[in-house]
């Protein structure tokens, strides 16, 4: 097991990916027809749409919640578990739990709100 997390720790950042870049524009298409089931379009300038600012906003949130839900799922799939004490100490764990008792436990570090 320790094998396994290590090996989806070296894996981590191609698993969940680079951070998405978002335009700052969109393409228009022509409207679907008969005689264009696909809605081809030729790039031109009057095919380009710049978003507002608002947009921009939304479409990076929702990269970024994207992102953010692709390490929930590999953080869950290695059985990564972190535990803040009240002392400020900092308990991260990995791999499989049995009775209380966590595999692969990288032990308690002391929290720094400065790093």
């Amino acid at each position: 097991m320790p094998g396994l997390v290590d090996a989806y720790l070296r894996d981590l950042p191609e698993l969940v990916g680079r951070e998405r870049i978002v335009r700052e524009y969109e393409t228009v298409p022509e409207e679907r027809t008969e005689s264009n089931p696909l809605g081809a379009y030729t790039l031109t300038p009057e095919s380009v749409r710049h978003l507002s600012e608002e947009e921009l906003a939304e479409r990076r949130l929702d990269a970024e919640d994207a992102r953010c839900a692709r390490f929930r799922e590999i953080y869950a799939m290695i059985g990564l578990q972190v535990a803040i004490h009240p002392s400020g100490a900092l308990d991260i764990s990995l791999g499989a739990r049995s009775s209380g008792s966590s595999l692969g436990s990288k032990g308690v570090m002391p929290w720094d709100e400065s790093g």
